[in-house]
């Protein structure tokens, strides 16, 4: 969508909507890191609130660079098992193409049998 309102109105996108979306960025992560440090108090095992913060910085950086824009942080991401979740592609439920199919029951169903 960015990309889109950038080609259609070139000047929209000028250095003060930049410094103002890294502020918002910047504004974001402390929120979300203060929510963390509120939701895990001293950190839980194998997360620490330092990670959360990395991750988060992390995490704001790579948005900014798909805007276009220089990094805030140049963190690195701590939670190496997060990339996981990067991998999975979305879609419209309805433009999907279906990949598993439920095989119809034959015979006569019922819930009142023992199991």
């Amino acid at each position: 969508m960015v990309e889109t309102v950038r080609a259609q109105e070139s000047g929209l996108f000028d250095d003060e909507m930049a410094r103002q979306v890294r502020a918002m960025v910047a504004e974001a992560v402390d929120c979300e890191a203060r929510f963390a440090e509120d939701l895990l108090g001293q950190g839980v095992a194998g997360l620490s609130l330092a990670d959360m913060r990395g991750y988060l910085e992390h995490v704001a950086d790579r948005r900014l660079a798909q805007l276009g824009l220089e990094p805030l942080y140049g963190s690195r991401n701590p939670l190496a098992f997060m990339d996981l979740q990067d991998v999975q592609e979305l879609s419209n439920f309805f433009e999907r193409r279906v990949s598993a199919y439920q095989v119809g029951v034959i015979g006569d169903v019922a819930f009142d049998d023992d199991f």
